[in-house]
């Protein structure tokens, strides 16, 4: 699945999902931002790959809880393109819409 995810004035990250028939098709991705900005690099927008199968050449999101406070899950990142970030991070329940439930593993890249 591949989504484009952008950055607001107010620093919070959307995922653009067309087919979701709520009354935005922007909905809130992650609740810990520092996630995206490791991705995006400074910029205010990229493309993202998921999937629960492994893609060649993909990084790895662990899931360690769900998050009912905040309707999200807990996810686990260690390294991302070869650097080791060691971080918790929370992504929004969007994620339980993309795919039906909290996978135990997502392997991502970003995309163009």
């Amino acid at each position: 699945m591949k989504y484009r995810i952008r950055k607001t004035k107010s620093s919070n990250w959307y995922v653009e999902v067309p087919e979701y028939t709520g009354e935005t098709t922007e909905l809130k991705f992650t609740e810990t931002p520092e996630f995206c900005d490791i991705i995006a690099k400074g910029d205010d927008y990229f493309y993202i790959t998921m999937s629960e199968e492994k893609i060649p050449g993909s990084n790895q999101l662990i899931f360690t809880d769900v998050c009912l406070k905040d309707n999200g899950a807990w996810y686990f990142i260690g390294d991302y393109n070869g650097q080791t970030h060691n971080k918790n991070v929370l992504l929004c329940g969007i994620l339980k819409h993309l795919f039906g439930y909290y996978p135990e593993n997502i392997y991502f890249y970003r995309d163009f």
